[in-house]
């Protein structure tokens, strides 16, 4: 998560978030109006703080406010975030059967082993209220510079950042997933086990 008084932005997995934050890491650091989340400190259940969503973050600290501002989550289509996140979770946990027809149904397996499935994290990083509100904007993976330079814009000096910086590639993965598999994803109806991926994109793309 990366804050100031005006904007929150959340750090939706497998959503260009490593490339954010060596972002501000690079060119705000020295901003001490902007608050980041340390990537290498971990809560004492270990689990990692900079992908909180509101609600979680505001559980557990009383100084965190989001009320009154703008909410930036960056985000992608349904199938490249599913291809992303097998590919993630099969290289952190190859002991686990990741079969990937359960991509077909929007589902994927965790490192911990539990079965969880896309709208999950829609359900998490942007429950209805925040989904209907006028305080979340969207900065699109496949739109990323232009998002990134429209969005925080209004926020911060964006001309710091070059357009190399967005050539960058940050915590890509390998591939796992057969060429034959990658047709028939791409070709499957997943609106129906997904539907508030779908309407988001309906909002946004």
């Amino acid at each position: 998560m990366i804050y100031n008084k005006e904007f929150i932005w959340l750090h939706f997995p497998k959503a260009a978030g490593t490339k954010v934050e060596q972002i501000f890491e690079r060119y705000y650091s020295s901003d001490s109006s902007i608050h980041q989340d340390d990537i290498k400190q971990l809560r004492p259940d270990g689990t990692a703080p900079w992908h909180d969503s509101i609600k979680e973050r505001e559980s557990y600290d009383p100084s965190f406010k989001s009320e009154n501002k703008t909410i930036i989550i960056c985000i992608r289509k349904l199938k490249g975030w599913l291809k992303s996140r097998y590919n993630f979770e099969y290289k952190r946990s190859s002991y686990l059967e990741h079969n990937p027809e359960n991509l077909l149904r929007g589902k994927f397996y965790e490192a911990t082993g539990y079965l969880n499935e896309a709208d999950q994290y829609i359900r998490n990083f942007m429950p209805a209220e925040l989904f209907q509100s006028n305080n979340v904007v969207f900065i699109r993976m496949e739109n990323f510079e232009e998002d990134f330079r429209k969005i925080f814009g209004n926020f911060i000096d964006v001309s710091k950042v070059p357009s190399s910086e967005f050539k960058k590639k940050s915590n890509s993965s390998v591939n796992y997933l057969s060429n034959d598999f990658l047709i028939e994803l791409e070709e499957a109806d997943l609106s129906s086990f997904c539907p508030k991926w779908y309407a988001l994109e309906k909002k946004i793309y």
